[in-house]
C-alpha cells in the first residue's frame, strides 16, 4: 500500500495542494521507493507528498516521540524528536535509514 501512494505521486501536478506546490518529479519518486526498500515491513512510514517535490516519511509514538525523513532526488533530511521534545535535525545517508527506523 505505501510503495502504491509514492508511486500515484507522479499524477500530481503543480498547484496539487491548492496552493503552490510543485509537482512530484520521477526522480524523487523513484528515491522515495529505493528509501522505502531500506525500511523492515513491520516499521513502514506514513508517507505524505510535500509542496516542495519532496515526500515525507513520519513515525509517531503516543509518548511524542517523532521521526521524519524528507526525500528529494538525492537527499534525505531527518528529523527527530524524543520524549523530551530534544530536536535533531541533520541530512541522513541511505545506509543509515534502517538503523534509524529501527532505533525508533
Amino acid at each position: 500500500m505505501t510503495r502504491d501512494n509514492i508511486e500515484s505521486y507522479n499524477a500530481l501536478e503543480n498547484g496539487w495542494d491548492g496552493y503552490d506546490g510543485k509537482a512530484i518529479e520521477q526522480d524523487v519518486i523513484n528515491y522515495a521507493l529505493v528509501v522505502l526498500d531500506k525500511i523492515p515491513e513491520d516499521k513502514q512510514p506514513q508517507v505524505f507528498p510535500t509542496g516542495r517535490n519532496t515526500i515525507q516519511f513520519e513515525w509517531e509514538k503516543d509518548n511524542g516521540k517523532y521521526l521524519e525523513f524528507e526525500i528529494n532526488d538525492s537527499i534525505i533530511m531527518m528529523l527527530s524528536i524524543d520524549e523530551d521534545k530534544n530536536e535533531i535535525e541533520k541530512e541522513v545517508l541511505i545506509d543509515e535509514i534502517e538503523e534509524l527506523v529501527k532505533q525508533f
